[in-house]
């Protein structure tokens, strides 16, 4: 069987969504694939439940400061956490409600289910094939984790799962103090866990000046336990993990790896198109985005050199492309041969 539409969309997060209510401005023969979960990264499992845990996390911070100003009573709050992880899922369903629907509204070209390339125009899912003129990567990310670490099975989560943890322990490890991992960690801190956070490098939240880095991680120790500069190492520990890492260890009950993200490129047949993921920085032309090798046929994401999403909707009519795609990886984890831009950075072949 084979179905064939004007515009093809692969994945329904936030760039798929996006891309979606663009090309329904010139046309309503568009399809929408997606074989992940609903409800974009950022609303389901991204910065949006994380601003919520942080919400009532802060609330509870300010106690001591309530208490100088004149406020009593503030050392008999307590926090129950299972309660606490209950009321941010209540708002996290609230978050994806409109996604969903939005992807459900196409009824019929709305499909469940894995795409595979078969060549530049063509895909297959799930043993059905699909035809366009037009085609849009935006497949999404991954949380990353190393393979070792997998063998600590539930006791090692990412942003992912965190937020359906129904009742975390008390000790937890934070290895990556990007803008989620940072957050997830502080919020626990001031919610009363015990928390002992990692990053590799010198800088946390992806800061880079020195003055406001270091006053952040001044902030940060009277909370947690912060070590910057760390290579960290997981080892069982019986009932607990144990977390070593620049000189530091501790015994927590489960670790929050938040190591960045991954494209989900693996199994969509790019060979197909005649590229390698790996090509498309240094085969895409400065600025313009342009990849030299499908110059006539193809965009890539790859490039860090391209403004963000709105150069791919505002070229998104230009007559002469024939594939566009757009994904929406972290820039801290991917491999150094890529280079990719957060927010999503399309760019363009024409």
């Amino acid at each position: 069987m084979t179905r064939r539409t004007k515009v093809l969309i692969l994945g329904a997060g936030t760039a798929g969504l996006t891309a979606l209510k663009e090309a329904q401005r010139y046309t309503d023969d568009i399809m929408l694939v997606n074989a992940g979960p609903y409800g974009t990264t950022c609303a389901r499992v991204g910065c949006m439940p994380s601003k919520a845990l942080l919400e009532v996390a802060h609330a509870v911070g300010r106690r001591d400061w309530l208490a100088q100003v004149g406020v009593g009573g503030t050392d008999a709050l307590a926090v129950d956490l299972p309660m606490v992880m209950a009321h941010v899922r209540v708002l996290r369903d609230r978050f994806i409600a409109g996604p969903i629907e939005l992807a459900k509204s196409l009824g019929e070209c709305s499909i469940h289910g894995k795409a595979t390339f078969l060549d530049p125009h063509t895909v297959d899912v799930e043993g059905v094939r699909i035809q366009a003129e037009t085609i849009i990567i935006a497949t999404g990310t991954r949380p990353f984790v190393p393979d070792s670490w997998r063998a600590f099975g539930s006791r090692v989560v990412t942003s992912d799962e965190v937020f359906e943890l129904k009742a975390p322990k008390r000790r937890v490890g934070v290895v990556g103090l990007g803008p989620i991992g940072l957050e997830l960690g502080q919020a626990f801190a001031q919610l009363g866990c015990e928390v002992h956070a990692f990053t590799r490098g010198p800088h946390v939240a992806g800061l880079r000046d020195e003055e406001v880095n270091a006053s952040l991680v001044e902030v940060l120790t009277k909370q947690m336990t912060v070590i910057t500069e760390a290579d960290v190492s997981l080892h069982e520990g019986g009932d607990h993990i144990i977390v070593e890492g620049g000189n530091h260890r501790a015994e927590v009950d489960w670790v929050l790896a938040s190591l960045g993200r991954r494209p989900n490129i693996e199994g969509l047949g790019l060979e197909c198109l005649g590229v390698e993921a790996r090509q498309w920085s240094s085969d895409t032309t400065p600025m313009t985005g342009r990849l030299r090798a499908l110059a006539s046929s193809a965009t890539s994401t790859t490039t860090s050199l391209t403004p963000l999403l709105e150069k791919m909707i505002n070229e998104s009519s230009a007559p002469k492309t024939k594939l566009r795609m757009m994904t929406a990886p972290s820039p801290s984890t991917c491999s150094k041969n890529m280079a990719w831009r957060w927010p999503l950075a399309p760019t363009t072949l024409v």
